[in-house]
This record gives C-alpha cells, structure tokens and sequence, in this order.
C-alpha cells in the first residue's frame, strides 16, 4: 500500500518529508500513520519503504505444570478469601441479630409501658386532677364571696 505523507508528527522513515510516497508493506496503514497520509495509486513510485511488523507468537500450552500451578494457586487465594469474606459476615450478622433482640426486647417494654397507660382507668390520674381543681374553685369562690361581701359592708358605710 503507497501512501502520500500529509504530516510529520509520526514515525516516518528517515529523510520523508510532506509529499514524500512511502510504500507499507502491510495490507493496511500502521495505527501511527492513520490521519497522516492518503493514500496513492500504486503508479506512484515510493521514496521510501516501511516493512510489515513482524508476527509475535506466544506459544503455551494449558496444559503445562506452570499453567496448572498458577491456577492452582489463584484458586486456593480465591477460596481463602472467600471465606474469609464469609466469616466476617456471619459475624456481623450474629452481632445484627443481637442488637435486633435488644431492641425488640426494648419495643416490648415500650409498648407494655402504652398498654398500661391505656388500661389505667382515667379515674385515678383525672380523679387526683379533678379533686385540686375542685379545691382551686372552691377556694377562689370563698375569697369571691368574702371579697363581694366586705366591698357591700364599705359600700354601706
């Protein structure tokens, strides 16, 4: 594939410059390239030539001791925390659990605390209520009366 340099700012061979033909011999434009050039009939004679990357293999079997041990080992990580992870929330549950008794235990005080002042008959805390304001009332209708009778005696005189 030819192309037609259009900037710079890339790995171009030594000596290209704008204009420059520069022939890749790869199907397409290396990702560096991309937006640099356009590309150019192949009438076109290169100045310059980039060679294809060269092919990387890596070859591993699955079923290799190195392989396996890994494994192995990421596995048995895995499982420690795992259950770690399992430990640490049995015991926040056991210590949530706790602390829903106690409060339950404090709901039932509570609501048999209600239950009391409900079925206390109203007689004996109005009765205690009732029996001073009948005392206040009685009390201010004697110094009403007594006051409305020495105002009658000074009136007379």
């Amino acid at each position: 594939m030819k192309v037609h340099i259009t900037h710079l700012k890339a790995p171009w061979p030594s000596g290209a410059s704008v204009g420059s033909v520069v022939e890749f011999q790869a199907e397409q434009v290396p990702g560096w390239a991309v937006g640099k050039c356009v590309p150019v009939g192949d009438e076109e004679e290169a100045a310059h030539t980039v060679a294809a990357p060269s092919e990387i293999t890596v070859s591993l079997s699955l079923d290799s001791a190195e392989v396996q041990e890994a494994f192995q080992s990421l596995r048995k990580e895995a499982v420690r925390r795992i259950e770690e992870a399992e430990q640490s929330f049995e015991i926040q549950r056991q210590e949530l659990l706790a602390e829903n008794a106690g409060l339950r235990e404090q709901l039932a005080e509570k609501d048999q605390l209600i239950l009391e002042l409900q079925t206390k008959p109203q007689g004996s805390v109005g009765s205690e209520i009732d029996q001073q304001a009948a005392a206040e009332r009685a009390a201010l209708e004697a110094d009403a009366a007594q006051a409305a009778k020495g105002s009658k005696g000074k009136a007379k005189q």
